[in-house]
């Protein structure tokens, strides 16, 4: 099936109202080395390692879905982009170097409802020792970033996904040619699962069940695609301290590749940030928007927990004012 390609701007359904599509992101920072261009890969200035301290923040997310978008610059925007933000450190895989016997999948179309994953075979060795990043393979994970932006913005929207962007996902993962030949079913599988999301999945549903499944196949693949970003890149709660010495937690992401991938999840659930629930003490995304951040997970919310609590506390409140001894005023006479 001949793949089509996602072009276009970022969807405007994922930008706040100051326009931006980053949410905020409190991880650790990275350092960004010092980077040249040499046929078609990012390579690293052994005499500048260390060149400057990255601090993730708009328009971190949002540049990185845009470099896929077609252009004859020889790779000069992408070694712009590193030179500001970092290396995304992969391996020999074209996948981040913390993978390392991870299941990896085919493509990104199938890691929903729909998974075809395999172990590739050899340990990992970074690209920066083997001769730099392919900016092939960076332009490959920007059109990934970009499709899954789309179909969350299309399903935000209530609207049906882009077939360029169902395609996108579709791609094989370019480590898919380091793999044995053993895995020659499975890509067919992923291949005839594609093809169906692009022509259509439900196709053979009742028209008035249609709509439910083709949104529920759709809402797996975005899902599925960001999970395995996050999984492949490592990232993971830590316990971290802050300056004063207080202890709370925190994500380790592991430099730029990881980064990318909360922001994404963010984006998913429209999120400034991460925290427990004050009901179940889970942890849970916050939806953006005025005001103070609720306190409250949306099961709680819908379990009516915050008013339950409100209304235990005026309970409490009047018990113990009913209880407390009365002081009679003195008489004037």
């Amino acid at each position: 099936m001949e793949r089509l390609r996602t072009v276009g701007p970022v969807e405007p359904e994922l930008v706040d109202e100051e326009g931006n599509l980053d949410r905020p992101l409190r991880v650790e920072s990275w350092f960004a080395p010092g980077l040249h261009l040499k046929v078609g890969r990012l390579e690293v200035d052994g005499h500048d390692l260390a060149h400057r301290l990255v601090i993730p923040k708009p328009p971190m997310l949002e540049k990185f879905a845009q470099l896929g978008a077609p252009r004859d610059d020889g790779g000069q925007v992408v070694l712009a982009y590193a030179r500001r933000w970092g290396l995304l450190n992969l391996c020999q895989h074209h996948l981040p170097i913390d993978h390392e016997d991870l299941q990896v999948p085919i493509s990104f179309a199938v890691t929903g409802m729909v998974r075809l994953t395999f172990v590739l075979p050899d340990p990992c060795r970074s690209f920066s020792v083997l001769g730099g990043e392919p900016v092939s393979t960076w332009l490959f994970w920007s059109r990934q970033a970009a499709a899954i932006l789309a179909i969350l913005g299309r399903l935000r929207g209530r609207e049906r996904a882009r077939a360029a962007d169902l395609s996108t996902l579709g791609e094989e993962g370019p480590w898919v040619a380091g793999a044995s030949k053993d895995i020659h079913e499975l890509r067919q599988l992923a291949q005839q699962w594609t093809s169906k999301l692009v022509e259509g999945y439900e196709a053979n549903t009742p028209a008035e069940e249609a709509q439910d499944v083709r949104r529920e196949v759709e809402r797996s693949v975005a899902r599925g695609a960001i999970e395995a970003w996050i999984r492949l890149a490592g990232a993971a709660f830590e316990l971290q301290w802050s300056s004063r010495g207080d202890p709370h937690a925190g994500f380790q992401v592991n430099g730029l590749f990881g980064a990318l991938g909360l922001q994404l999840l963010q984006a998913a659930v429209d999120s400034s940030g991460f925290a427990p629930c004050a009901g179940c003490s889970n942890v849970f995304a916050p939806r953006r928007g005025k005001g103070r951040p609720p306190r409250y997970c949306p099961d709680c919310q819908a379990r009516h927990v915050p008013q339950r609590v409100a209304d235990q506390k005026r309970q409490k409140k009047k018990a113990v004012g009913a209880s407390a001894p009365q002081v009679q005023a003195p008489t004037v006479g």
